[in-house]
């Protein structure tokens, strides 16, 4: 995504190099780890506030493009934070809680946006 944005970044597998240093992502910081616990709240998320089969279903298999779209923003902020901030940044500490934090608001953020788009069903079937 970075690449897109013309930002100085190569990757080569799991290795990505910065213009002022050299990342590693390990296999523990795979999409896999991601797509577990969105797909936890998402089971969660559609029994408590869905009422049709289909609506639960379909916010289930949101939780797939969810955990990608929140991985790669994961991924890009560690990366962004580690070139203008320094390498410290790439380390364990702020590594996590930047991920925790972006986990949170790509959750809430669907779940914000799913709640929108049903209130707007819902009126939209009152008026029909």
């Amino acid at each position: 995504m970075l690449q897109l944005f013309h930002f100085p970044i190569y990757r080569d597998g799991y290795n990505i190099s910065l213009p002022n240093m050299n990342l590693f992502v390990a296999n523990s910081c795979s999409g896999i780890r991601y797509l577990i616990p969105y797909f936890i709240f998402g089971l969660a998320y559609a029994f408590v506030c869905k009422n049709t089969m289909r609506s639960r279903v379909l916010v289930v298999l949101a939780t797939i493009p969810m955990s990608i779209l929140g991985g790669v923003f994961r991924q890009s902020i560690i990366f962004l934070s580690a070139y203008y901030i320094g390498p410290v940044m790439a380390e364990h500490r702020p590594h996590v809680m930047i991920s925790w934090s972006v986990f949170v608001v790509v959750l809430t953020g669907a779940m914000g946006l799913d709640r929108r788009i049903s209130r707007k069903l819902e009126t939209r079937s009152r008026k029909a």
